[in-house]
């Protein structure tokens, strides 16, 4: 999959970030940060704790199926009308995908601070 037309397309650095963080999983979601530990948490353990799924926290939990982002998902029906991950990240709208993950990654960092 060719993925790197965006980083010609947009200009906003921080659309880029985002894009790039959920394509090559550097971003900080319960599914790449239990490989970090040692030893590695087991991948049923790496679960959200933002909604009552239960549900491993991967990219596609996180941009299609966890409850606590509906509202952000609505907003970006032309994105998220999908069931996915590939037909997200290979859509053509990269001013609206990264203007999506950029929600994404400030709500979860928005609860992250209201939990401390």
């Amino acid at each position: 999959m060719e993925y790197k037309y965006y980083l010609f397309v947009l200009m906003s650095v921080k659309k880029k970030i985002n894009i790039a963080k959920i394509i090559i999983n550097s971003h900080e979601l319960h599914s790449e940060i239990g490989r970090w530990s040692i030893p590695n948490t087991p991948w049923d353990v790496r679960v959200c704790h933002f909604c009552d799924t239960k549900g491993v926290e991967d990219e596609k939990h996180f941009l299609l199926d966890s409850p606590t982002y509906t509202q952000i998902r609505s907003q970006f029906q032309n994105i998220c009308h999908t069931t996915t991950l590939h037909n997200i990240l290979t859509q053509q709208n990269y001013g609206d995908l990264g203007n999506l993950f950029l929600m994404f990654f400030k709500n979860k960092n928005k609860i992250l601070k209201n939990c401390k």
